[in-house]
């Protein structure tokens, strides 16, 4: 029974860290992240060999040789998780906007999930608010400006060769998708708490943005 809950937590483990081969990094320290997760991924490969290239004796009892082999593994997972949270640490830091957080965390996928992992995110789930926060303030000065632009004017800027109605519509629905894309993605984040004060000040910014957007 117990090789058995053994045998269950490790496949879990393979599946989970197979994912590091895919793993792929943007931004300024892109290239230098993904070159990390590569080698822990070589070095999960070398770790495992242990149990691809032995042979266990299911029915000997007294042989714990597949036990020791397993608390081994699983030591050095642990070692590789506690580098890989700091290593999403980095990539959030490193993210240039809240759309490219949230395609950091749809590329973790469920390795956010571990344990040791999720202990180092955790915090930095809370800061995507700050993050949003700062993108919606620069979404409304972008507004400011057009509406400005269009009073000195006397008719709304539009993208060239577009008339002026059609331009309108378009450049608005462009800045709608800036702010209301990324938004939708934080229902996906139940570790957040929307409903702290900082949460509803975001959500409240958020509608009276879209409601200037809609008018």
């Amino acid at each position: 029974m117990v090789s058995e809950i053994y045998s269950l937590d490790l496949l879990t483990t393979v599946l989970d860290i197979e994912k590091l081969e895919k793993l792929e990094f943007s931004g300024i320290k892109g290239k230098f992240l993904s070159q990390q997760v590569l080698g822990m991924h070589e070095e999960f490969q070398e770790a495992y060999k242990v149990f691809s290239e032995s042979t266990y004796d299911c029915l000997d009892i007294a042989d714990m040789k597949f036990e020791e082999d397993v608390y081994e593994f699983k030591w050095k997972i642990e070692d590789m998780d506690r580098r890989l949270g700091t290593i999403f640490g980095q990539a959030f830091d490193d993210a240039a906007s809240v759309e490219h957080v949230f395609k950091l965390i749809d590329i973790f996928g469920s390795l956010l999930e571990r344990p040791l992992i999720a202990a180092e995110v955790y915090d930095k789930y809370h800061l995507l608010i700050t993050k949003f926060d700062r993108d919606l303030d620069d979404a409304k000065l972008i507004y400011l400006n057009h509406i400005q632009e269009e009073i000195e004017l006397g008719y709304p800027p539009v993208h060239r060769n577009m008339p002026l109605v059609a331009g309108g519509i378009h450049w608005t629905r462009e800045l709608k998708d800036r702010i209301q894309i990324p938004f939708s993605n934080f229902k996906y984040l139940p570790h957040l708490d929307l409903d702290s004060a900082e949460g509803k000040r975001m959500v409240k910014k958020y509608e009276d943005l879209m409601q200037l957007l809609e008018k």
